[in-house]
């Protein structure tokens, strides 16, 4: 996290302005950079075109660890190329003229009243033989989003609009944003590294688990690009391929993750997580001592939702004696187990609700009737 704070903007490196000085030949379009590698050690490739339609040219690099040393590839690759040939002048087509287009009427109407009193401005910016739309808004601080490279203006508008968009219902469904101090430089201790290193290993458990559902929901979809963006921040090869505004949100995000983490690690959250596993393994709320339990899918669901891999689930619960290892391999609720179950009784209770104020012997009785109606048994 000190390591992506303390990164330089990516707007202050100009390729373009690189492209001018190095290789201006007509037509020279914004370089694109394509990273071959999800995880681990990139392996980028920067593509240049140049050109008109009737003479077009372009290169691509070798795979490079960083986009400068690519883009260098890519700029010795053009020179030995060279320009390509003048367009003659039967392949210039004459546009028609078209009525101006009012951009910032064209944001309002899009976007209804979520940007409020803001203030809007759109702006195109030339690259090469392309444009870049990008669109500004707020009042004291200003905001902005801006499209890639495209052919026509209305093309570029149309997807900052969706950049727009997109980036506006983030910051309504997400929580109030974290400040996150600049870190000061210097080795973590300890304590921070195992901190981090769990919280590694169980972002890659509930990944792997989010990538092997069928049909996931609108918000497992946002946790597992949260999670993917969270790998990315945290390696030091790959963490400048997050852009600026991006980068502060997810800095927020990943602190109130690690926060999360570090108070799930008291005894008493452990309990509560203990109890939460013994329930989904029996598929009930309570259990005598001597059942048994067997491995279910709903269990490895549950477990793996929260960063845990059922195996060392189990073997956390039999080291704590909460469940029996029979020599056989079978798997039984020990008596520290239902007694841990039955403390922890009110688990799904909302705290300050009716049932949070319930006697214990109370509460159990309604939730054994609870747990029978919803199954169809004759009760009274």
């Amino acid at each position: 996290m000190g390591q992506a704070a303390g990164l330089p903007f990516h707007d202050e490196l100009n390729w373009q302005e690189a492209l001018r000085e190095k290789v201006p030949f007509d037509g020279m379009r914004a370089p694109k950079f394509v990273n071959s590698v999800a995880i681990g050690m990139p392996a980028i490739v920067c593509s240049l075109h140049w050109g008109n339609r009737e003479h077009s040219r372009e290169v691509h690099s070798s795979s490079h660890v960083s986009r400068v040393d690519a883009f260098n590839d890519a700029i010795e690759l053009a020179l030995a190329m060279g320009p390509a040939p003048a367009a003659s002048l039967a392949s210039v087509k004459q546009v028609p003229s078209a009525r101006p287009i009012a951009w910032v009427s064209a944001v309002r109407s899009q976007t209804g009243d979520r940007l409020g009193g803001a203030q809007v401005s759109v702006d195109f910016l030339a690259a090469g033989a392309d444009v870049i739309c990008r669109i500004d808004w707020g009042n004291a601080s200003r905001r902005s989003v801006q499209s890639q490279p495209k052919a026509t203006r209305v093309v570029a508008f149309d997807q900052a609009m969706l950049l727009l968009k997109r980036t506006l219902v983030e910051s309504t469904n997400q929580d109030p944003p974290v400040v996150v101090p600049r870190p000061k430089s210097g080795p973590m201790g300890a304590q921070d590294r195992a901190l981090l290193s769990e919280a590694k290993e169980r972002w890659g458990v509930e990944r792997a688990w989010l990538m092997r559902l069928h049909n996931p929901s609108t918000a497992q979809i946002q946790r597992l690009h949260d999670l993917n963006t969270f790998q990315v921040l945290l390696d030091s090869l790959r963490c400048y391929e997050i852009d600026r505004g991006a980068r502060d949100v997810a800095l927020g995000r990943i602190t109130r993750e690690l926060q999360r983490i570090h108070g799930e690690q008291t005894d008493s959250a452990k309990r509560i997580r203990f109890a939460a596993s013994l329930r989904a393994l029996l598929g009930k709320r309570f259990a005598e001592a001597g059942e048994a339990v067997t491995l279910t899918p709903s269990f490895a669901n549950q477990v793996m939702s929260r960063g845990y891999p059922p195996d060392i689930v189990i073997q956390e619960l039999v080291k704590e004696q909460l469940l029996r290892l029979t020599p056989t391999g079978t798997l039984s609720v020990s008596t520290l187990g239902a007694n841990l179950l039955e403390r922890h009784i009110g688990i799904d209770v909302s705290p300050g609700s009716v049932g949070s104020s319930l006697p214990q012997g109370v509460m159990r009785m309604l939730l054994e009737l609870k747990d029978a109606k919803a199954e169809g048994a004759a009760w009274i």
